[in-house]
């Protein structure tokens, strides 16, 4: 959607447009996942075997939900300033919330690295 409705910075854009895709693509893999039947395939059976497909839902929806939070205190972010001004808090929660999205993604992309590892065996 356009952000020069919004009038945020170019920054709270690129956040926007980060946490936005990032957001997509969680749901999106997901989404995917709950296509599949354990039973009737064989590398979900692995993946469950191993103990990684509760591990799977578990990052993936936390990883979610701090991504959604990021991207509606990004939207938010510059009408907030607008009135308020430059208020320091704020600042450190968009950081706080920027690298805790950071540290969830790793997290989540660390168990598709494991469940790779899995697979491939």
């Amino acid at each position: 959607f356009p952000t020069s409705n919004l009038g945020v910075s170019s920054l709270n854009e690129v956040l926007i447009g980060l946490f936005s895709t990032l957001l997509g693509f969680i749901i999106t893999a997901v989404t995917i996942l709950f296509m599949f039947n354990i039973e009737s395939n064989q590398i979900l059976k692995k993946v469950q075997e191993a103990g990684l497909y509760d591990q799977i839902f578990e990052r993936f929806i936390t990883t979610t939900i701090v991504t959604f939070i990021a991207l509606i205190v990004s939207i938010l972010y510059y009408p907030i300033f607008k009135i308020f001004g430059d208020i320091i808090i704020l600042n450190l929660f968009v950081y706080f919330l920027t690298t805790l999205v950071l540290v969830r993604l790793y997290r989540t992309l660390r168990i598709l690295h494991l469940i790779y590892g899995t697979i491939s065996r």
